[in-house]
């Protein structure tokens, strides 16, 4: 599968799931699959800038310094978890 084939498998699967259910077996599919392609280092990985971005646009566009804070936490607790999975410290 090509990248481009595969983001367009992604974008059709993620939009299965738009409806927001935790635990939704369509989401757990789309993770899975970024799992097996990526590991799941560099998705946890991707995940905490994700956080860490979020958290700089809550400071940056609505001035949300405590969500921004919350944000900055999930960053860092992910990065910790990648750290001690892959046992760096």
């Amino acid at each position: 599968m090509t990248g481009d084939t595969y983001r367009r498998t992604m974008e059709l699967e993620i939009g299965k799931v738009a409806d927001g259910n935790m635990g939704s077996p369509a989401l757990n599919e789309v993770l899975e699959a970024l799992v097996d392609r990526f590991d799941m280092r560099i998705v946890v990985e991707c995940l905490s800038v994700v956080a860490s971005d979020k958290a700089d646009h809550l400071r940056n566009n609505w001035q949300d310094e405590n969500a921004g804070r919350r944000w900055d936490r999930v960053a860092y607790m992910l990065d910790k978890a990648t750290e001690e999975a892959i046992g760096v410290s």
